[in-house]
């Protein structure tokens, strides 16, 4: 299944489409997290310390977002009841499994995997912003925590173009 067609099977019609779009930003996030952090980790060979560094830096900022993003989820529906530990953690699995479902160990391929994750990501807030905006329910407050996520992870792509380069 590719990332697109993945965006497209979490949607669940029993969750509202602000719930449903929060959740599924939520567990990008926290894919992206586990991945550079795995990454991290897994780093080695001649561009070791450099990759060690980059991918410590984005699971870093990638973190940051984590509690943000829920709590913004939380604020903005007044219900908690969509972000359940066994939701989030099957929807991260999912999206893990849909950019590196073997378990990739060359570093080489590192910056590829989580160039296309990356770039799902961006693909991500715009189209959940739309329908946040569809449903009139796109705040400023909720524009602006969604296009600082799209500022920072277009800071990513480019980091990760670089390192691939």
């Amino acid at each position: 299944m590719n990332a697109k067609n993945l965006i497209d099977s979490l949607v669940e019609e029993a969750m509202p489409v602000q719930a449903t779009g929060w959740n599924d930003l939520l567990a990008l996030s926290n894919a992206l997290y586990l991945m550079y952090y795995t990454f991290h980790w897994k780093a080695r060979g001649a561009n070791y310390y450099g990759d060690h560094e980059l991918y410590g830096r984005l699971y870093e900022a990638v973190q940051e977002d984590i509690d943000g993003i829920a709590e913004k989820a939380i604020g903005t529906t007044d219900d908690d009841s969509f972000i359940t530990a066994i939701r989030w953690s099957m929807a991260t699995a999912k999206w893990v499994n849909s950019f590196d479902p073997a378990g990739v160990n060359e570093p080489s391929e590192f910056p590829f995997i989580m160039l296309e994750a990356e770039k799902t990501y961006l693909e991500m807030v715009p189209r959940f912003k739309q329908q946040l905006e569809d449903a009139g329910l796109l705040t400023d407050g909720v524009d602006d925590a969604l296009q600082a996520l799209a500022n920072k992870h277009e800071g990513h792509v480019y980091l990760l173009q670089q390192r691939r380069a």
